[in-house]
């Protein structure tokens, strides 16, 4: 069902077919994406106005853990240049219920080597390793908060929305798939809180790589604005190798 609903959604996404994207959304649909409004919208295909007639988007890679659904991409025609794609949906009965996206400049493909693939269940305790594995990482950079949400997940004390202070990185969300594990974060900037994401391939124990795409979190003043807007870079990037 995961598969079939992310091929659905690049389908969508890759024909500007605003009435099928619609058609994937639950009635309480909410957006909280880079490109549009955040709040309520009517519907996913929102996020497709103003996308010109040669816009394509082709799928990468998909994640899934729970409700959660990650679509990584590369949108082709927008000013800039490729661009590289974070869509991150929490899905209830099998529709779209809340949506997350960035987008940011894609000076080369860093999907070469994964390749999209069926969802299947890893063993538990390899699953939470590889997660924990990837906080490791991040908390190797320095340190950061549980968002609330998580924290009886993890044993650890969360930071509410008013208590993220300049400087700091709260965890919101993590999805482990394979050996892939996606991290969003809010960053506290003195510009206003941005959505980072990363993207860790931790198949080889010795090379953990990792990509990161960072999108303020406001709306981007028009499609053709976005290749414009400081969003970070999405490219590989090695990590330190973490040692059990």
């Amino acid at each position: 069902m995961t598969h079939h609903l992310a091929r659905r959604i690049e389908r969508a996404f890759d024909t500007l077919d605003r009435a099928a994207a619609d058609a994937l959304c639950a009635p309480h649909y909410r957006e909280h994406g880079a490109v549009t409004d955040p709040g309520p919208a009517d519907r996913l295909g929102a996020v497709l106005t103003g996308l010109p007639p040669d816009f394509r988007y082709g799928l990468e890679l998909t994640l899934c853990e729970g409700e959660l659904l990650v679509l990584v991409g590369v949108c082709e025609g927008l000013p800039g240049g490729p661009l590289g794609a974070v869509d991150l949906f929490r899905v209830h009965d099998g529709l779209l219920v809340e949506h997350w996206d960035a987008l940011g400049a894609l000076p080369e493909r860093p999907f070469a080597p994964l390749h999209l693939r069926r969802y299947e269940i890893p063993a538990p305790d390899s699953h939470r390793r590889l997660t924990e594995r990837a906080l490791a990482l991040l908390g190797a950079e320095g340190e950061f908060a549980y968002a609330e949400r998580l924290c009886g997940r993890f044993g650890a004390h969360g930071y509410g929305p008013r208590q993220l202070r300049t400087g700091t990185r709260r965890l919101e969300r993590t999805v482990t798939d394979g050996d892939q594990v996606l991290l969003q974060s809010t960053l506290a900037t003195a510009t206003g809180p941005r959505t980072e994401y990363r993207l860790y391939d931790l198949g080889r124990e010795d090379a953990p790589t990792c990509w990161r795409l960072t999108a303020p979190q406001a709306p981007v003043p028009g499609v053709s604005g976005v290749s414009a807007v400081p969003h970070g870079d999405l490219r590989p990037r090695p990590d330190a190798v973490l040692t059990h």
